[in-house]
């Protein structure tokens, strides 16, 4: 079953656990070796052609400015190509805000991403070792800052673990470090409590970015997700305490936060140790799990109807030349006026979509009982679970396009990866028989595009998710 097990991200080696001040700890947290100086090659993601479903036509490498430059350089440069519509970040990223502290470690965090965001786009090593040793002295400050019983300055600790996921993103030191940090900043938020919002209203807007990321990363994991409980969701005391309207969007999130405890359960009912159960306590969790899913995705349901009421998302159904459907494998296209807004909430309403389906797929496939409880029927039939994903797959592929055109950017780069992904899922699934469709295709060079070639892109294209599509 490898949407379950197969995924890297869940055969973590979690050595030396009591060691480790925090989870954000990595195993190679002090390597500082890089691979030799790569060659050049086309850019991350090039200026669209007139239509962003057709793949760019590459644009040319600029030349390597100098090595040796301060620290305003490099800053003004992230800024300018974040602005330029060719990044996964954009010029509202929080990350920035780091820059009003000029002796801070969140200060100290944004200047390795930025010099190895500088690096890595003109191919120059010595600001890449550069990046890489600032990285490994922030990556210390931090979890030594994590030690400590109680922490005075929590916004800025929030701050500079968004950076150094960010960084994560950029260069992936490790398949699954971007996974640590996220799982490492749900046990800051857990250990410290709601309480974190009564006296720094900007944590909010960090948690409220980075909450999709700590669910994304438990599911990697296959980890129980901390901000699960009702405090962090049905009550909304993080929105409470902040004295801050709650967006419809982390509604979703409330839902999309049962995901991790799903995959667990499941894992749980597929023990070898659970074989000699009684086929009674067996079918019991089947029909728990069946029970808990269907509930779920009801809550999506009426979640869509309460956002597109409340928030009234304005998108346009555009239909699409006869080479854009040669080229993506759909017929039209999904246009919204609020790109990061609204667009962005609808891709990850899809995402959750998907993720839940499958995961209803394997366990209806993977069910050791054949009679469940007296009464209870499988419903909705697994047909309509499979065509539901297809639809929730195609909307994401339809909405795609509008990140690729310059006209809108991406929160975090893990969100657009996890999107290609989650389709990747459902059409590889009618690409069996042999024949690659060109819905794959399309989606397997946007990842291309989002990696770039020759290490100019962000790694974590190649690893966040990878075998889930």
């Amino acid at each position: 079953m490898p949407f379950i097990d197969d995924n890297p991200a869940s055969r973590l080696q979690w050595k030396n656990s009591s060691s480790r001040s925090r989870t954000l700890t990595r195993e190679r947290a002090g390597e500082t070796d890089l691979p030799p100086p790569l060659p050049p090659a086309a850019r991350l993601r090039p200026r669209p052609t007139s239509s962003p479903f057709l793949a760019p036509a590459p644009a040319p490498a600029p030349a390597p400015p100098p090595s040796v430059l301060c620290e305003d350089v490099y800053f003004a440069y992230l800024r300018h190509e974040l602005r330029g519509g060719d990044s996964l970040l954009d010029g509202q990223w929080p990350g920035f805000s780091a820059l009003k502290d000029p002796d801070g470690l969140s200060r100290r965090c944004i200047t390795c991403f930025a010099v190895s965001f500088f690096g890595r786009r003109n191919r120059d090593h010595r600001a890449r070792e550069q990046g890489v040793r600032l990285y490994v002295d922030a990556l210390g400050e931090l979890n030594a800052r994590l030690s400590l019983p109680r922490d005075s300055a929590p916004g800025q600790t929030v701050l500079a673990i968004t950076i150094l996921t960010a960084y994560e993103y950029l260069t992936a030191t490790s398949p699954t470090a971007w996974i640590d940090h996220m799982l490492g900043l749900a046990t800051f938020f857990d250990h410290h409590g709601v309480d974190v919002f009564l006296h720094e209203r900007h944590v909010l807007t960090q948690f409220e970015g980075d909450r999709f990321s700590m669910i994304i990363a438990a599911i990697a994991a296959r980890r129980p997700f901390r901000l699960s409980s009702d405090q962090w969701t049905t009550q909304s005391l993080p929105w409470r305490h902040a004295r801050a309207p709650k967006p419809q969007r982390q509604y979703l999130l409330d839902l999309a936060s049962r995901l991790p405890g799903m995959y667990l359960a499941f894992m749980e009912y597929r023990n070898p140790q659970k074989t000699s159960s009684p086929p009674a306590q067996k079918a019991e969790l089947c029909h728990a799990l069946e029970s808990n899913m269907h509930d779920l995705l009801r809550g999506l349901r009426v979640w869509e109807q309460a956002w597109r009421r409340e928030d009234a998302p304005r998108v346009e159904e555009r239909a699409l030349s006869e080479a854009e459907q040669r080229a993506c494998g759909f017929t039209t296209g999904l246009v919204f006026t609020d790109v990061d807004g609204a667009a962005y909430t609808f891709v990850m309403y899809n995402i959750v979509l998907v993720i839940l389906l499958e995961l209803w797929k394997t366990v209806r496939g993977a069910a050791q009982v054949t009679v469940l409880p007296a009464g209870v029927d499988q419903e909705p039939p697994t047909q309509s679970l499979m065509a539901q994903a297809r639809g929730a797959a195609l909307d994401i592929c339809r909405t795609l396009p509008l990140y690729r055109s310059g006209s809108g950017s991406w929160v975090d780069a893990i969100q657009v990866v996890v999107a290609v992904r989650m389709a990747l899922v459902v059409f590889r699934q009618e690409s069996e028989s042999g024949n690659t469709s060109p819905r794959v295709i399309w989606l397997e060079g946007i990842l291309r595009q989002i990696t770039g070639e020759s290490g100019r892109g962000w790694e974590i294209g190649k690893y966040a998710m990878q075998e889930f599509g």
